[in-house]
């Protein structure tokens, strides 16, 4: 039985060591040490390879932050950033910014939230008095989600114009 086993795992590690001198030939976008066993979902890369656009979002919002993590979605092309002070940015495959999130951070400042939804929704949220307890701010074709930290009512959808379509717990 001993001899099975050991016979097996010496095999397993030839062809372990036969796939990682395939590395070669990977495809840039996949992670380096991929040995082709199951699925890749996501990998990490360069903040270079994210789209020039998603590079502009973040200078131009987050400029005092650098980036600590950055990842891509294969299956979707999406990225997922993360910025040094928590914030968590997504991006689609075009470099527009689909959701920040409060990460680590738990809020995001109302300057941050200011900054990433039209005016009339951030007089709502204002006058609803929870623009500084914003967890994150998704943007979606037809408008926007915002989700609030320890509300009664935690859900607020937009429309892209800016008006309030529903609020729920």
């Amino acid at each position: 039985m001993k001899r099975i086993i050991s016979t097996l795992a010496f095999g397993a590690f030839l062809l372990m060591g036969a796939n990682l001198h395939a590395q070669d030939n990977v495809v840039p976008d996949m992670p380096m040490g991929y040995c082709g066993i199951g699925p890749v979902i996501a990998g990490s890369v360069d903040i270079s390879r994210v789209p020039r656009k998603a590079q502009d979002f973040l200078k131009h919002h987050f400029k005092e932050y650098a980036v600590v993590q950055c990842e891509k979605e294969f299956d979707d092309n999406t990225y997922e950033l993360e910025l040094s002070n928590g914030i968590d940015v997504e991006f689609d495959s075009g470099g527009d910014w689909r959701e920040v999130e409060a990460g680590r951070s738990r809020v995001l400042a109302p300057n941050v939230v200011k900054k990433l939804v039209p005016d009339k929704t951030y007089k709502e949220l204002l006058s609803r008095n929870v623009a500084s307890r914003v967890e994150s701010v998704k943007r979606y074709s037809d408008g926007y989600k915002v989700e609030i930290n320890n509300a009664k009512y935690d859900d607020y959808r937009f429309a892209r114009d800016g008006k309030l379509v529903s609020v729920s717990d």
